[in-house]
């Protein structure tokens, strides 16, 4: 998270107001963003039902965050059988899913963080 420090400044009669960003946190390179990401699936394979853990390593947003974590789940015939949207989110995702319903297969597994996306193969048994 970026802070933010308000200076009022007075210069001749005029009240100025500036911002200053904290610069206690550097954020780095996309590549290294990518490498701060830890996203787990597990067990794979599965019977129904499994785990899936998101979670940013680094207090730097990915690029084109606004806050929403959008995760989904598509199987082998291209169809969202499950989806989830979370506002404002913030630290770790960390979710049991019930497929149980669903037909054995692959399953792809989507998290989307601002314009970045991580995918995962999941296979049903």
């Amino acid at each position: 998270m970026q802070k933010t420090i308000l200076f009022i400044a007075m210069v001749i009669g005029s009240v100025y107001i500036l911002n200053a960003q904290d610069t206690s946190a550097v954020c780095p390179s996309l590549e290294e963003i990518d490498k701060n990401i830890l996203f787990n699936v597990f067990p794979n394979p599965a019977n129904g039902t499994f785990q899936i853990v998101y979670k940013s390593l680094t207090e730097c947003p990915p690029p084109g965050w606004g806050g929403v974590l959008v995760v989904n789940i598509i199987n082998s015939n291209g169809k969202i059988v499950y989806t989830e949207s979370i506002s404002d989110f913030e630290g770790e995702y960390n979710q049991t899913i019930d497929l149980r319903i669903q037909l054995k297969g692959t399953y792809i597994i989507e998290v989307v963080a601002g314009k970045q996306k991580k995918i995962k193969r999941e296979i049903l048994n």
